[in-house]
């Protein structure tokens, strides 16, 4: 599951700095990407501003880092996850909330990747790749064998809009990429319709929906890697 988008021994791809071309502010800010995919740069530099200056949600777009989260971050990267999910009156939400905050817990799994602004992570998201985490009173399992699936993406409300959610979902489409997965797969909200348009402008395609209870059933969405 998602916010409003607005594992120990993985390997990471290299990160590259790409300075801003002529025209931009007098100190070049610098994109940071943690793949190969020249489109994306190439996005992102669009977005430069020429010379007139830069405004904050222009700013993250060239500074943000994606990286694994270290274990002194994981309270804070538990915090700003949860702070992606706007409160609803029932007890399920207090198992929710706890379950968002607890990082540690999430990292024994799968792999945590957070995003990161100047030290400020942005948001996170965890991606399971051999094992389910526990939700929804479902119990640990393995995922199908060329399965990745995407889990608790969240963006500080303050980071919205400005290209975060988007980098963390690319990071790990590149990741599970490198790591021989086929399929990715993940469930948002029926009423989450900004990750729906985020994850569908990507070329994620739904499946079949995931029933929890008769009167929550999250869309499902998958993508052939």
């Amino acid at each position: 599951m998602d916010g409003n988008a607005g594992a120990a021994g993985t390997k990471h791809a290299p990160t590259n700095l790409v300075e801003v071309s002529p025209g931009a502010p007098p100190h070049p800010l610098r994109l940071r990407v943690d793949n190969d995919d020249g489109g994306a740069v190439e996005q992102a530099v669009e977005h430069s501003g020429g010379d007139h200056g830069i405004g904050h949600a222009d700013r993250l777009r060239f500074m943000i880092e994606i990286r694994t989260v270290h274990p002194e971050e994981y309270e804070e990267a538990g915090r700003v996850t949860a702070s992606a999910w706007e409160p609803w009156d029932d007890p399920s939400y207090v198992r929710f909330f706890a379950y968002l905050r607890d990082v540690a817990s999430r990292v024994k799994v799968a792999p945590v990747f957070v995003a990161v602004d100047n030290g400020a992570i942005l948001g996170s998201v965890t991606l399971e790749m051999h094992e389910r985490l526990p939700e929804f009173g479902q119990e640990h399992g393995p995922l199908p064998l060329g399965e990745a699936h995407v889990r608790s993406l969240g963006v500080a409300p303050s980071a919205r809009r400005s290209g975060v959610g988007r980098k963390l979902m690319l990071h790990c489409i590149d990741f599970a990429r490198s790591n021989g997965k086929t399929v990715m797969t993940l469930n948002t909200g029926d009423e989450n319709i900004p990750a729906q348009r985020l994850y569908e402008s990507m070329g994620f395609r739904r499946g079949p929906d995931l029933v929890v209870q008769a009167d929550f059933s999250p869309r499902s969405y998958q993508l052939n890697l």
